[in-house]
């Protein structure tokens, strides 16, 4: 026996959107059946974003983010806000989607590095809002930001390597090829 679903529909105009009607049990409702079993269970051809496509997502999303908040501090006009505020918005959860795909697909930890990375998101996502707050303080949110995009950034790639080993791998010298 399986799980049927039935919703009623209010007015008989479904069929222009292309949604197939039936009508039993119930006039003018859809009938979805699900067959019985283990409902939690994922299929198991369920499909899966690649690595790669996460990556791009994260990285083209907070380069966008990025660009629109400077452009915010630039030239913060009243009939550029919504637009401007929206698609912050927009690419601030892209970039939030993107970030956390990796995190799965890599399987990382909840390492402090994480932590940093979302407070700087948290914090770059609010500031072309804060440029349009207040539009006489655009060179130091200008500032502000741009920390907090090196901040972001450098910590990928000091994240996987201990401080000890950045300091010892810097006091190496390479040995000449001729020795």
């Amino acid at each position: 026996m399986g799980l049927t679903l039935q919703i009623r529909v209010a007015e008989p105009y479904w069929p222009r959107f292309g949604i197939l009607l039936n009508r039993a049990p119930v006039p003018w409702c859809l009938a979805f059946t699900m067959p019985a079993g283990d409902l939690a269970a994922p299929a198991p051809h369920a499909p899966t974003m690649s690595m790669t496509v996460y990556y791009i997502l994260h990285v083209l999303s907070g380069f966008l983010l990025t660009a629109l908040t400077f452009a915010a501090f630039a030239a913060p006009t009243p009939e550029t806000r919504k637009r401007t505020l929206a698609l912050t918005g927009i690419l601030s959860l892209v970039m939030l989607v993107g970030g956390f795909g990796l995190m799965a697909r890599l399987q990382y930890e909840w390492a402090p590095w994480v932590f940093i990375k979302i407070g700087c998101w948290l914090v770059l996502s609010g500031m072309a809002g804060m440029a349009y707050r207040k539009p006489g303080k655009g060179g130091v949110l200008s500032f502000v930001a741009a920390v907090l995009v090196a901040v972001a950034v450098s910590t990928v790639y000091l994240a996987d390597k201990p401080l000890k080993e950045l300091k010892a791998s810097d006091a190496a010298v390479p040995a000449s090829a001729g020795e």
